[in-house]
């Protein structure tokens, strides 16, 4: 049998009705259906355009951009209404929307909409929107190219043997890796509470020895305490130390629950 439905209130929303894990099988916090689809929504998108810009940063440092260039594009682009531009690019003329359309796609549209490709009833329009399509060439960018095939294990090259690559999951995994933690699935989130746990640990250690090289430095810049009982000087832990033995102290107890 499958696991119970679950019925509670959204932490998003507040409505009372059955909730899910974010990332499905992957576990996550438990949203209800719409806020589960508006935060995948929202997630896809920023996504969609982050791979767009690392794209064009790519092809501006290609063509001759320097890396120091986009700090100041970025203070141009938060400051867009103030007319600060660092770089005194104007303002955007891009127009439209550009999707994620490759160079490739964009050159076998151009082919099949050339104006010699169409009867003369059409040839207007279709020169029309070759113009328009070739506008959009410096937009757009080549597919990626596809990732060779892992090699087999048992390969040698030279005497070494080709180990098969690490099959330790990526942390955080791509559906993780631009959000907070508190939206993590669960293998993430349970690694990322071990990392913060091993944090702590050394932080808790690093105090601990720190507070027992304080304390031996103020042992010995103490000068030596002197017995009670039998005046023996002795390094003393406490600075109100008064017995330097166990034996000391306990003639110590006798002697107050004597008097």
């Amino acid at each position: 049998m499958g696991s119970p439905l679950n019925f509670a209130d959204c932490k998003k929303c507040g409505e009372h009705t059955l909730l899910l894990p974010l990332h499905g099988d992957k576990g996550g916090p438990e949203f209800c259906g719409i806020c589960a689809g508006k935060w995948h929504a929202e997630h896809t998108r920023r996504r969609k355009w982050g791979r767009i810009i690392i794209k064009a940063m790519k092809f501006y440092e290609r063509e001759g951009g320097s890396w120091q260039d986009f700090d100041k594009m970025k203070i141009a682009a938060i400051a867009e209404g103030w007319g600060i531009d660092p770089l005194g690019y104007g303002p955007d003329t891009i127009g439209a929307e550009v999707g994620d359309i490759t160079t490739e796609l964009l050159a076998d549209t151009i082919q099949l909409t050339h104006p010699d490709k169409h009867p003369p009833e059409r040839r207007d329009l279709a020169k029309r929107v070759t113009q328009e399509l070739l506008a959009l060439k410096p937009f757009v960018f080549p597919a990626p190219k596809a990732k060779p095939m892992p090699r087999d294990d048992k390969i040698k090259v030279r005497g070494i043997t080709i180990k098969e690559p690490s099959q330790t999951p990526a942390y955080p995994c791509s559906e993780c890796a631009d959000t907070v933690p508190y939206y993590y699935c669960t293998p993430c989130k349970a690694e990322w509470d071990k990392r913060r746990r091993e944090e702590r640990e050394r932080e808790n250690a690093k105090q601990r020895n720190s507070y027992a090289r304080r304390q031996q430095w103020l042992r010995r810049s103490r000068p030596p305490s002197k017995c009670a009982r039998c005046e023996t000087e002795f390094e003393a832990k406490r600075k109100d130390a008064k017995y330097c033995s166990h034996a000391c102290r306990q003639w110590g107890y006798r002697r107050r629950k004597s008097a």
